[in-house]
C-alpha cells in the first residue's frame, strides 16, 4: 500500500507574526521546558515562523516525508527533535515541519522529542532562518530574500544588517536595499497591509519609481485575490450573496464593518431604501431609535 502524505494540520493557530507578538505581550509565558511533547500541544503558525513559506499540500517535499515516515515506522532513532518556543502557554513549531507533517501521516498519538528554544520571538524568527538554511529542505534564494524582508520590516531596532545577513545569507548590499524601500513605504502601511507586503511586491512597484504606489500595490494584491478565487473549484458558492458574507465574517469578522464604510458612498441610496423599507425590522433588531433612521 502506498504511503500517504498528509499536510500537518493547522488547527486554527496560523496565526501572524504580529497576533504573536501581541500574546507574547499579554500572556505570561509558561515556565515548562520539556523535552518531550505530544503532538496536540505543538503548534504551527507557519505564516510567522516558517521561512519556506506555507507547508500545504503544494509545499512539502513528499519523498523526504515518505522516508521520514518509514524512519518513525521502523524505530529508527534518527529522527532529529523539533524545535519549538514558548509564546504564552503554548509551543510553536520553529523548525521540523516535515518531521511533524511524517509524525501526523503515520497517525502518531505518542510523545514527540521537542528542544524548546529558550529566546523569545524576536530571537526565534532569526534562528528560524538559521535553522532552515542548514537543513535539508533548505531556504530557496526568493524564500531567503522575503525572510530578510520580515526582519527589515521589524525595525532597524530589532535586527542589525550583520544579524539579518548571518541568519538568511542575504547580502549586506541587497539587505541595504530593503531598508532604504521599507523607510518609503512603511509610514504608508497599516500593520495588516505591512504584514502582507512581500518584498517581490515591493520590489516590483518601487523598481521604476521614487515612490511607493499604495493603490498600485492594492490593486495587484485584490487582482491576484480575485484569480485565486476564481480558480478555485468552490468559486460557483461565492456568487451566493449569503456564503460571500459568511466567509468574510469567518476570515475575518473586522473587515465588515470596514466594507461597509467603504461601499457607503457608491450605495448610499440602495442604503436609504433598505432603510426605509426594513425600518421596523431593524428598529426591532437593533433596539435602534426613531431619530436614528429618520430618513
Amino acid at each position: 500500500m502506498a504511503e500517504r502524505v498528509r499536510p500537518i494540520p493547522l488547527d486554527g493557530t496560523g496565526l501572524s507574526r504580529a497576533e504573536l507578538f501581541q500574546i507574547e505581550q499579554k500572556e505570561a509565558r509558561t515556565q515548562e521546558r520539556p523535552t518531550q511533547l505530544l503532538p496536540q500541544r505543538i503548534h504551527v503558525a507557519d505564516k510567522a515562523l516558517q521561512p519556506r513559506g506555507y507547508l500545504g499540500p503544494d509545499g512539502i517535499d513528499t519523498e523526504l516525508v515518505k522516508d521520514l515516515m518509514a524512519a518513525i515506522r521502523g524505530g529508527k532513532d534518527t529522527i532529529l527533535p523539533l524545535k519549538v518556543v514558548p509564546i504564552g502557554s503554548r509551543f510553536f513549531l520553529m523548525d521540523g515541519h516535515h518531521r511533524l507533517t511524517a509524525y501526523h501521516s503515520v497517525g502518531w498519538t505518542k510523545l514527540i522529542t521537542v528542544e524548546v528554544f529558550d529566546g523569545t520571538l524576536t530571537d526565534a524568527i532569526a534562528e528560524c532562518a538559521r535553522c532552515n538554511r542548514k537543513n535539508t529542505a533548505t531556504m530557496s534564494k526568493s524564500a531567503r530574500w522575503e525572510w530578510a524582508w520580515i526582519m527589515v520590516k521589524l525595525g532597524s531596532e530589532t535586527y542589525s544588517k550583520s544579524q539579518i545577513e548571518e541568519a538568511t545569507g542575504v547580502s549586506n548590499g541587497l539587505i541595504g536595499e530593503m531598508r532604504r524601500k521599507w523607510r518609503t513605504i512603511g509610514p504608508t502601511l497599516n500593520p495588516q497591509e505591512t504584514e502582507r507586503l512581500t518584498w517581490s511586491n515591493a520590489k516590483r512597484d518601487l523598481k521604476d519609481a521614487k515612490e511607493f504606489s499604495l493603490d498600485t500595490w492594492r490593486e495587484c494584491e485584490a487582482n491576484e485575490m480575485a484569480k485565486r478565487v476564481q480558480e478555485t473549484p468552490k468559486r460557483k458558492a461565492l456568487r451566493d450573496p449569503e456564503v460571500f458574507n459568511r466567509m468574510i465574517h469567518k476570515v475575518n469578522s473586522g473587515l465588515v464593518p470596514k466594507l461597509i464604510e467603504s461601499w457607503l458612498p457608491e450605495h448610499l441610496e440602495l442604503v436609504e431604501e433598505l432603510i426605509r423599507e426594513n425600518r421596523e425590522q431593524y428598529i426591532a433588531e437593533r433596539g435602534l431609535v426613531d431619530a436614528v433612521l429618520d430618513i
